[in-house]
């Protein structure tokens, strides 16, 4: 820990008296509301965004690690086709918007886009981890944040300051933040600030998360000065908990490729905090068999394709295992036979009140149909003990 801290004191020393390096001035990072055709336009304080509607229900999509993002110049899409042929070649986000729904994503690819992941990752919480809030140019190269940035605010502080003003105004009452790999820390992060200030009443009940999606979750295990010792999982556990306590609903999915990519990236995955979160989560295993084992980054990139594609179709099946069948003289047990139970399973399309109810019981989810394809439409989950 001490180590930790010196190193971090010292990078942040030099980079301030010695940098040479230009601030960056037109910053990429903010909530863009999108459109039909995977169109987008980024919310700027003060006018008004054609794709954003006061009183619709919304959802707020943050991604996660960038290595590399900046120098190939793009956004991330809701047409999945673009990141892998694996996927269906749809924009996920014109369902949600014919249903009436806000639909944005929070950017913050230049805070996010370094070369090991652990310096994205300490940006979440702290302006003060080893990298500082240095960012990466479109050219590969680094740069100080600004001055109103650097040494003040962490990306999650970005993230709560965005989301205030884009939503300043706001009538509905369903909100919903989305977070894949590193962005599901964000959004814990973010909703914790949301959280604090409706409790302190400076926002409107209505401005809290009704439901947080942690989609393919990513965490490392080292424990950081600036969390008090601790890692990011365990602080991520924490502010789940008390936001659960507040009613808010927590949605985990998880594809299991993640503890691979952290293998090959040679970082440790914080695995105690990982399966602290699914137990006080609705939580349903993914299993995305159409992708090669091989194919790592495709798996990974899965689980948020899943979920909004999810959107466009009935919330899945749930199913148990084994029945009594046979005629009447002569019933037997069959604990092959899958029995629909009439109830859902998990997806964007489930409604709240029962995915609330499933982050409350004793079972998981895991996926017994609609493994080696891309649609969601044939997926069947099976209820199991957790």
């Amino acid at each position: 820990m001490k180590v930790s801290y010196i190193q971090t004191f010292f990078v942040i020393v030099i980079g301030f008296l010695f940098s040479n390096s230009a601030l960056a001035d037109n910053l990429d990072n903010g909530i863009y509301w999108y459109g039909n055709g995977d169109t987008y336009v980024k919310h700027v304080p003060g006018k008004t965004n054609p794709n954003f509607d006061k009183t619709k229900p919304t959802i707020i999509f943050a991604h996660g690690w960038q290595n590399g993002g900046m120098v190939k110049g793009t956004h991330e899409s809701f047409n999945y086709r673009r990141m892998s042929s694996k996927f269906a070649d749809v924009d996920t986000a014109d369902k949600w918007i014919k249903e009436g729904w806000n639909i944005g994503a929070f950017y913050w690819r230049e805070f996010a886009d370094e070369g090991i992941v652990m310096d994205a990752e300490n940006k979440i919480w702290s302006p003060y981890g080893f990298r500082g809030m240095r960012m990466r140019n479109t050219n590969g190269s680094y740069s100080d944040a600004p001055n109103s940035i650097r040494f003040k605010k962490s990306v999650s502080d970005l993230f709560f300051e965005a989301y205030v003003n884009a939503m300043s105004g706001y009538t509905g009452n369903d909100v919903r933040l989305a977070g894949h790999s590193l962005g599901n820390q964000l959004v814990i992060a973010t909703s914790k600030k949301i959280n604090d200030a409706v409790n302190r009443g400076e926002l409107k009940q209505n401005l809290r998360p009704e439901r947080i999606a942690l989609l393919d979750p990513f965490y490392s295990n080292v424990p950081q000065w600036f969390l008090g010792g601790k890692t990011t999982g365990q602080k991520a556990y924490e502010y789940a908990n008390q936001l659960r306590s507040d009613g808010v609903i927590l949605e985990y999915y998880q594809n299991s490729a993640v503890i691979a990519v952290g293998q090959i990236m040679g970082t440790v995955i914080d695995n105690d905090s990982l399966n602290k979160l699914k137990n006080i989560s609705a939580y349903q295993n993914m299993r995305p068999w159409y992708i090669p084992a091989v194919d790592i980054g495709t798996k990974h990139l899965s689980a948020h394709y899943t979920y909004f594609l999810s959107f466009a179709s009935p919330p899945p099946a749930e199913v148990t295992l084994g029945k009594w069948t046979g005629p009447w003289w002569a019933r037997y047990y069959d604990p092959f036979i899958r029995v629909d139970t009439g109830k859902d399973a998990m997806s964007a399309a489930t409604p709240n009140s029962r995915v609330r109810d499933m982050m409350y019981n004793s079972y998981y989810w895991d996926q017994v149909e609609g493994r080696y394809s891309s649609k969601t439409s044939d997926d069947q989950f099976q209820r199991k003990r957790k």
